[in-house]
Parts: structure tokens; sequence; C-alpha cells
């Protein structure tokens, strides 16, 4: 994950900001005897702090102070054998991904509002692509990265694990594996305004996999007629999701006005299937990867006997079958590989950078 090329950029932006600040304080200042203690890191040394903020998402304590304790009851010796607590903090202060100098005016068209780590982020999304190959089935979706610092796109979901930060797009695959992502910096000014914005990401995003026969499952949020149809004439994508009833193009008067559970009601047209099954509620789907035929599979889980006062024995843990149709019995299936990546993650170490300029540090 961590090529030669993307450790020569930390090293080389590192250095450059450290020196910065060391000529910025000058030699009278107080700061001096702090600020100008540094030396310069290389490879070998930014790969030992690399390794060491990985670890401390496996092993999580107080705070970044605790990991070179002495005291022998919580102590883990390894972190002061692999480099100082000091340097580590040192490394830490001046840690950068860009060259400050080239910062763009914020009234600049070409403005970035990533630019603090755009070659970083750009080379972890080529190196995710060279190094891997995904599986048929990959599932897009969103996620939110944990961030509590001040920022112009953070963003609020409340159905999802983490709910304030950053939102990422993502396509993952069967093993949780990332194989691009996207962070949402707002509205984009030069986007396709002939197209929502939900089908510009999935559209743009989808330009890796194309042409090599992948199905992708999405939900309701990026769902529709138009994406599907583009997306298989265009990249010879198979599409699969839930889907809102009224997006455009979308059957109208799909399900009648009473459904019992289990009634099904489908449309097909152009090689599209649009289905509406009644579970506890409706549930719309849209796919053109499945037969129209009413095609239904057995679902066997692990449930429980629901005794009348609520009470479950554990002599009364049981295997239930429920039939299902296929389309949803299959979303259900591929669906989660995002958010299955994301709860692999081990907490990692987040900066906190207010206004202020004073920087603090937890774990998230």
């Amino acid at each position: 994950m961590f090529t030669d090329e993307i450790l020569s950029i930390l090293v080389e932006e590192t250095n450059r900001y450290a020196f910065d600040v060391l000529n910025l304080h000058g030699e009278t200042s107080d700061k001096r005897n702090h600020v100008s203690s540094w030396k310069p890191t290389n490879k070998n040394e930014i790969l030992k702090f690399l390794g060491l903020i990985l670890l401390m998402g496996h092993i999580e304590k107080y705070s970044i102070q605790d990991y070179w304790t002495t005291n022998y009851l919580v102590e883990t010796p390894f972190f002061r054998e692999v480099m100082p607590r000091d340097r580590f903090l040192m490394i830490l202060k001046f840690l950068h991904f860009s060259d400050n100098s080239l910062k763009e005016s914020r009234d600049s068209p070409t403005y970035d509002r990533l630019w603090k780590i755009r070659k970083i982020f750009d080379n972890f999304n080529r190196t995710f692509k060279e190094v891997y190959d995904p599986t048929e089935n990959v599932s897009f979706d969103e996620v939110i990265i944990k961030f509590k610092g001040r920022i112009h796109f953070k963003q609020y979901i409340p159905k999802k694990r983490k709910q304030w930060g950053l939102k990422m797009y993502k396509i993952a695959d069967a093993t949780g594996y990332t194989y691009d992502m996207r962070v949402y910096l707002g509205k984009d000014k030069k986007e396709n305004l002939s197209t929502s914005a939900t089908y510009n990401v999935v559209n743009a995003m989808t330009d890796c996999i194309k042409g090599k026969g992948h199905k992708v499952f999405m939900d309701s949020f990026f769902s529709s007629p138009e994406l599907y149809r583009d997306l298989l004439k265009e990249k010879k994508i198979n599409s699969c999701g839930t889907v809102r009833p009224n997006r455009k193009h979308f059957p109208k008067n799909l399900a009648p006005c009473k459904m019992k559970q289990g009634d099904l009601a489908v449309k097909f047209c152009n090689e599209m299937t649009a289905m509406c099954w009644k579970d506890k509620r409706q549930v719309y789907m849209l796919t053109n990867m499945h037969s129209p035929r009413n095609e239904f599979i057995i679902d066997e889980r692990k449930r429980f006997k629901k005794k009348i006062d609520g009470d479950v024995s554990e002599s009364e843990k049981d295997r239930l079958s429920t039939t299902k149709p296929k389309i949803v019995a299959d979303y259900n299936k591929h669906m989660g590989y995002v958010d299955f990546g994301d709860r692999m993650h081990p907490p990692t170490l987040l900066l906190d950078e207010p206004e202020n300029g004073q920087k603090n540090y937890s774990l998230v």
C-alpha cells in the first residue's frame, strides 16, 4: 500500500514543511529549542512511523504518550524500541502531504478542496487498481470517515455507523477490498447538469471496471433506470438495487394499492426488470442482470421463535426458512461489501486542527 512514490512524497513534503516552520520562527523564537531540534526524516523512518500508526489501531490506549509508558502494568516496549516518543511526536507535528506554496486561491476555478492530500489520495487509488482485480460482483455505496475538525464539506448521515465526518463514495468487492474511492467535496460547478449528482458520481467511478463484465449493486440513493441503461450500454456493466418509485422512467402504478405479505408485481422493458415485493413493507427493486420471471429462492437464516410475551428461550432457537425473490436475495448478499470493508478497518489516528491552529490527536 505504501509504495516508494508515496514514501517519497511524505519524506519530501514533511522535510519541506519542517524547514519552512524553522525558517519562519527563526533562531530567536521562543520555540527555538523545540523546532530547531528537527532532523530530516527518510523513507525508512517514515515507514516505521506509519507502522506504529497502524499498530495503534489494534492497541488502543488513552493517549499517544501512553504507548511509550514504562509502567510495567500497561507498557508496550515495542513502540520505544522502534522509535523514541519525542521523535514520533515531532514527525507527527510536521507530517505533510503537499507543498503549501502551491496552494491556489479559493476563488480560483481550479481550486481543489482536497489539495492538502490530493497527491497521496490519487496515488492510493492508482495502487488499489494496480495490485488487485475485483471479484465479479461489486457494490457501490457511501461511507462516513469520522472527522471532528472544521471543514466546509463535512456531512451528516444518520443511518450510518459513523454519522458525522467526510462522506466518501467507494467501490468494493466481496472481500471488502476498496477498488476505487472519492471524497464528496460539495456541489461541483463543473459537473453535468443534465443528469443528477448521484448519476454523475456512479458513472464517473465505474470507468475503472467498464468492459470487464462486472455486476454492481447499489441502493435507492443512486439507482435509476437511466443510470442502469447507460452502464449496460456504454460500459457493459449490469446493475441491481433498490430504487425509489418516483424515479424518472420507473413504471408508475407498478404495485396495486393493497398488497399482502409475499405478493409480487413485476414489469419488464428494454432488458430491465422493475419489481415490487411486499415483505414487512413494499420493496422496490430495479435490475438488468436478472430474468423477468418470478424466481424465488429459499433463504435459511437462524432466527428465533417469539413467544407471545416476547421472551425467547435457548431451546426455541431454530432455523426458519423464508421465501424471497432471487433479485432481493442477490441484493442482500452483495450490497454490503462497502460496509463490510469499513467495519474491518481498525481505529486510526485522527488529527483535529481547529481554527486556532492548535493540533489535537485522538484515536477513532
